[in-house]
Order: C-alpha cells, then structure tokens, then sequence
C-alpha cells in the first residue's frame, strides 16, 4: 500500500511522463518585495530527489550495508521528481561532477 503522498508523487511522475502537467504552466513574476524574500532567505529547507523502487520491503531495508542495490523502474535516460520540503518544484536528471553525483534541472513544475 503506497502513502498518500507516494501515490500523488506516482501520479505525477506518470503526467510528466506522458507530457501532461496539472500545473498551469506560466512565466514568474518578477520579485517585487525583496526586503520580505530576505527575511526567509536563510532558512533551511529539505530536498530530495525521488526514486520509484517498487517491491521494497521492510525486510529489504532492515537488509541494507554496504553493497546493497536498491533497483528502480527509472530508466537511465528518465527525468526524476525533485521535492523542496515535500513538494515537487521541479524535474531534474543525475549528473556526475568531478566524481561527485548531482541533478541537473530540466524543468520546473
């Protein structure tokens, strides 16, 4: 059984995947007060990038050490969801930088 907020992240990834997209697509608006963007510029904020790995278990997971492989359904070429504090702000790809692993954005939600 998937949590609420997997199910909505699946249904999601399948809308961008087949190109669709609930989110109204527009340009931003410029910031216009930016004394009050300064006030909450320095706060943290969690980020994740999401892998779909069906058919993972709790018992996979009490499993995992060094050498575990976590498989997924994301094909190599696949864009992945990337959450800011649980929402998805953007679409993004893995990119290796001087043998470190980060995310390229491709779009933004």
């Amino acid at each position: 059984m998937e949590s609420g907020a997997g199910t909505a992240v699946a249904r999601e990834a399948e809308a961008h995947s087949a190109g669709e997209s609930h989110i109204p697509s527009t340009t931003p608006a410029p910031v216009r007060d930016e004394a009050a963007w300064a006030r909450v510029a320095e706060l943290p904020c969690d980020v994740a990038v999401l892998l779909p790995a069906p058919g993972l278990r709790v018992r996979d997971l009490l499993g995992l050490g060094p050498g575990f492989l976590v498989r997924t359904t994301a094909p190599v070429s696949a864009d992945v969801p990337l959450q800011v504090n649980g929402q998805v702000i953007a679409w993004c790809e893995f990119e290796v930088v001087r043998e470190r692993l980060g995310v390229r954005l491709t779009e933004l939600a």
